[in-house]
């Protein structure tokens, strides 16, 4: 029976996060082909990253962290030297320390920077205004990924940019693909609860702020399409090969690939909710009045307040 809850529990995760993928990857592509320019959704991003980030803070602390830690308790013989090292806090700073070196490489912050302080003075071209269509990041003056953008390029041109976000976007998802599949959720409703929110919040969003990079580059529709079709698989093949190894694997095989999984999950999670969504979001709405400010506080407290709630579900 656990078998079977596990299975439905696991083609349930694929197609709703596959569906959310292409959900979001089909707006930017969508407003390409129509050539509908300008649309803001400034304020949108703004807020669903500010919950997200609430989300991701809460799933990493609450949940993934406290239950490698568990895990790796149970896993090394007391008394063993290693039973007291913290390895899974270890392996979650590496896994954090990853995207850093990710992000860092793709120099995407110091170009992001560059773009808006040149768009707050004025001194851009359009066809520098063109490439502000990364929405979830760089997006000031509102979505733009008409078909004209970048008409001098091949219709194959990514972008560096473009190329480390596919990169470091690929490398987190089959993280926290991987961390949800080695998770039972027959025996541990809460925790395998707690990543599907986390995925489920932040999806649609982040494969459209992908998608919306490829194309301020000048790449087609139809390659646009294709690399949606892709990127949407990562997550779930990382769900199917957790759960994989998690049904083939025995014994303290089978609980070594959770703890590593869960704790490099919680890496990734920490990183993304800190870094990406909640330090800049607080950095785009610098200039909100406060009552402003406090709305962006409260979205990140409801978000957090969610995995918290989440910890009162019965763990079996």
């Amino acid at each position: 029976m656990d078998l079977l809850i596990n299975l439905i529990w696991v083609v349930f995760c694929c197609i709703l996060i596959y569906a959310l993928s292409l959900l979001g990857g089909s707006v930017p592509i969508a407003f390409s082909l129509l050539k509908i320019k300008h649309i803001s959704l400034d304020q949108l991003f703004l807020h669903m990253n500010l919950f997200a980030a609430g989300v991701f803070i809460g799933g990493g602390f609450l949940h993934l962290l406290p239950d490698c830690i568990d895990d790796y308790s149970g896993l090394v013989a007391e008394g063993s030297w290693w039973h007291d090292m913290p390895t899974p806090e270890m392996i979650a700073a590496l896994t954090c320390l990853a995207m850093v070196t990710i992000d860092h490489l793709s120099n995407a912050h110091a170009r992001m920077e560059g773009h808006a302080h040149e768009h707050d003075h004025g001194k851009h071209s359009d066809d520098e205004d063109e490439e502000q269509a990364l929405l979830a990041v760089e997006s000031d003056s509102g979505l733009d990924t008409s078909s004209e953008v970048g008409s001098k390029a091949s219709g194959f041109k990514f972008g560096i940019t473009s190329l480390f976000l596919l990169l470091a976007l690929s490398f987190h998802s089959f993280v926290t693909g991987f961390g949800l599949g080695v998770n039972d959720f027959a025996s541990n409703h809460g925790q395998a609860l707690a990543f599907l929110i986390a995925i489920v919040s932040h999806k649609s969003f982040e494969v459209m702020a992908l998608i919306a990079s490829i194309m301020s580059h000048g790449t087609s529709p139809i390659i646009a399409i294709v690399v949606l079709l892709c990127f949407g698989w990562i997550t779930p093949i990382g769900i199917i090969l957790g759960t994989l190894c998690h049904t083939v694997a025995e014994g303290k095989l089978k609980d070594g690939i959770v703890m590593v999984g869960t704790a490099a999950s919680a890496g990734t999670f920490v990183y993304v909710g800190v870094v990406e969504m909640l330090a800049e979001s607080i950095h785009k709405g610098a200039g909100a009045p406060f009552w402003g400010k406090l709305l962006h506080l409260l979205f990140v407290l409801v978000g957090f307040g969610i995995m918290s709630a989440v910890l009162l579900l019965p763990v079996h």
